[in-house]
């Protein structure tokens, strides 16, 4: 565990982690937040989580939104934000109680420019009671991060092509041409990345084949092992993407031909019935090829 000591009778926060399910690494403490950095075990990835507790002033939580948001940047991996927030984030939010427009701007502005994720909570719809249930309002959440989906480019790619393309005439085929258009730009920037993933995934492996035989005549150096490690980090990260692409893709696929009529919809339905069939049994040491075996000789 990791605290972070209250001030008179406000403040204070406390983390508690299993270590069979997570290795602590280290942690950053603030009256405001406490951040715990490690690993989860079994995958490796890396984990951050936020615990915050906010301030109440308006230009005291902008500050502190600069300070979380400067403290991802430096950081790689997963992040986790939950806590008091002490914001909320539209009216509908606070009920008998004062709606802070300029604290709802920046909380929001703070979640779009992070690519933050609000996750759904159960339970009631506020998660502060005050004056006996007169004032209710939402500011605990929990907010998440993971930097393993993003592809670096894409968003310019997008903009750049739908503003460059300048065309007139009706409004159906002007939109369908920007598509077209979008998505040419976007297969051209899709065949770039993955000419680039390659490369460095032949470096990749190239850099491990060759501190492996260095590893045969010695052992490796601080920095050597370092290198190893993020080497092996990286086939890892693209070998996820590929998974992810191909479920994807397969996805796709099952929802426009898996209803059909198709050689896709037999080739699945017969996959799946060889898979599930039974090749033969064994019954008091006499092996039966099959069900088509009679009774009699099983």
């Amino acid at each position: 565990m990791e605290f972070v000591n209250a001030v008179g009778q406000s403040g204070g926060l406390v983390c508690l982690w299993d270590p069979g399910v997570f290795k602590f690494s280290g942690s950053i403490k603030n009256y405001n937040f406490l951040i715990i950095k490690g690993r989860v075990k079994g995958c490796g990835e890396e984990l951050n989580i936020l615990n915050i507790y906010a301030p109440q002033g308006v230009s005291a939580k902008k500050d502190l939104w600069d300070v979380i948001e400067s403290e991802i940047g430096r950081s790689s991996g997963m992040w986790i934000l939950l806590g008091d927030f002490n914001s909320v984030r539209s009216p509908d939010e606070r009920r008998n109680s004062a709606f802070k427009a300029p604290c709802a701007r920046n909380f929001n502005a703070f979640i779009h420019n992070m690519g933050l994720v609000e996750c759904n909570m159960t339970g009631k719809q506020f998660t502060c009671n005050r004056d006996y249930g007169k004032k209710l309002s939402k500011i605990d959440r929990m907010l998440v991060l993971q930097f393993l989906d993003c592809k670096d480019g894409f968003e310019e790619v997008v903009k750049g092509a739908a503003e460059s393309l300048q065309n007139s005439g009706l409004a159906d085929s002007t939109l369908s041409k920007k598509f077209s258009f979008i998505r040419n730009h976007i297969k051209k920037w899709r065949d770039d990345m993955l000419l680039k993933e390659r490369e460095t995934e032949v470096k990749a492996l190239e850099e491990i084949k060759s501190l492996e035989e260095t590893l045969v005549e010695r052992e490796l150096e601080e920095e050597e092992e370092w290198a190893l490690w993020e080497n092996k980090k990286v086939l890892k990260e693209f070998e996820q993407r590929k998974n992810k692409d191909l479920k994807q893709r397969a996805r796709v696929r099952w929802a426009i031909d898996g209803d059909e009529n198709s050689k896709f919809f037999h080739g699945s339905i017969n996959y799946r019935k060889a898979r599930n069939s039974i090749l033969g049994l064994n019954i008091e040491e006499i092996g039966c090829l099959n069900r088509r075996l009679s009774k009699r000789r099983c």
